[in-house]
């Protein structure tokens, strides 16, 4: 008989299969109605958010080094460090595994969303830092993912509740946990959204900047306007071993690119009205090569790239009922970073990566296990280069 997790797990590859089945229907069409049969369908009413997280209680938490879950996985010819031996931490704020319509935001006991997170998101993202570092990554009241494509009023409700629980988490870190070691930022998709606006909300403007490694912010195109405005204290990472700098990256295929998207994903600015999102499309991004780890135009060619891995569920190839990850693919992709600031990479070979591709070639929920075993390493050894200047 199947146990429940077995079951769940086998949901979320159905899942999957699904999202991309609708991705590939010929056409807009087919997506843009998926998303809007997963739009609340009241709008956003702060009296019926699900509860404001408790950072004190353990289980607002999906990785802490003491609850790591999946973050110790790796591939086969990697070992994660041992929690005494790290120096330094990872402060992770993940994607969005909310699809749901109930609600605009996800109560952060939802048993699918952390399903999507637990088993996917931290093995192929988070455990990426395993590495180097305590691993931090709370669990927040995430906008459902129709906001992305469908922005309004409501949205972007959903969004600032999503950050604000986000920034709480962040303080809690620092004043319970981070205990003065350095730290990374690091994040994907609505994770970055909401780590940028912390960027030029939180750290900026404390103690905290100082302390901060780098932050890798790949997945939801950091427009070039804030790097000029609210970020210019915060340069780009310009070598391999630079630190007190940023790195960001969406990853396209050299076919493809955000002109065949349909995009309608918005960015927060502040102002002295209280605020204004605008929408991301059509800004020029910004691009840090995750080969070269240099925000040049040069291609970066297949031998720079040490390694992408993808998660592996339990089923054919797999008779554990926890996912692994599969064993490296080495200098697999070149990538060079384009004049608008996107990321664009050869093809790779493993057709496992049309799973789940976009619009336009759009590789947006590979842009860490593509790259792997290359953000591993960096992220060890900026690590070193900050504690070598203490």
């Amino acid at each position: 008989m199947k146990t429940r997790r077995t079951k769940i797990l086998i949901a979320i590859a159905i899942g999957i299969v699904i999202v991309g089945a609708a991705i590939f229907l010929p056409g807009w069409f087919a997506w843009k109605a998926y998303l809007a049969s997963i739009r609340p369908a009241h709008e956003f009413n702060a009296a019926q958010m699900p509860a404001t997280p408790d950072y004190d209680d353990p289980s607002a938490w999906a990785v802490t080094p003491d609850s790591p879950g999946l973050s110790i996985l790796t591939p086969d010819d990697l070992r994660p460090i041992a929690i005494e031996d790290t120096s330094a931490d990872v402060f992770f704020v993940h994607p969005t595994t909310y699809f749901g319509k109930k609600n605009w935001n996800a109560d952060i006991g939802n048993v699918i969303a952390n399903q999507f997170l637990e088993n996917l998101v931290v093995p192929s993202q988070t455990s990426v830092f395993n590495g180097c570092c305590r691993i931090f990554a709370p669990r927040y009241r995430q906008a459902t993912l129709s906001v992305f494509v469908d922005p309004g009023p409501s949205g972007r409700l959903a969004l600032q509740a999503a950050y604000g629980d986000v920034r709480n988490a962040f303080e809690h870190y620092m004043a319970a946990d981070n205990d003065g070691r350095p730290f990374i930022l690091a994040s994907h998709s609505q994770g970055t959204l909401h780590a940028i606006r912390l960027l030029e909300e939180v750290i900026a403007n404390a103690g905290y900047r100082g302390r901060m490694v780098a932050a890798y912010l790949p997945g939801f195109s950091l427009p070039e306007d804030k790097r000029n405005t609210t970020l210019d204290w915060l340069p780009l990472c310009a070598e391999d071993d630079s630190v007190r700098c940023l790195i960001a990256w969406d990853t396209y295929d050299k076919k493809g690119g955000p002109k065949r998207t349909t995009t309608r994903d918005e960015h927060y600015y502040a102002d002295a009205k209280g605020g204004r999102w605008e929408p991301r499309r059509g800004k020029i991004g910004t691009c840090v090569n995750p080969l070269s780890w240099s925000p040049d135009l040069a291609l970066a060619g297949k031998d720079r790239h040490k390694g992408a891995t993808y998660i592996v569920l339990p089923g054919i190839g797999n008779f554990s009922l926890t996912p692994k990850l599969a064993p490296l693919a080495k200098n697999d992709i070149s990538a060079r970073c384009g004049k608008d600031g996107i990321l664009y990479i050869s093809t790779p070979s493993s057709p496992v990566y049309k799973i789940g591709m976009m619009a336009g070639k759009w590789y947006h929920n590979h842009d860490y296990n593509l790259f792997y075993a290359n953000i591993r390493e960096n992220a060890i050894v900026r690590v070193n280069a900050y504690l070598e200047l203490e």
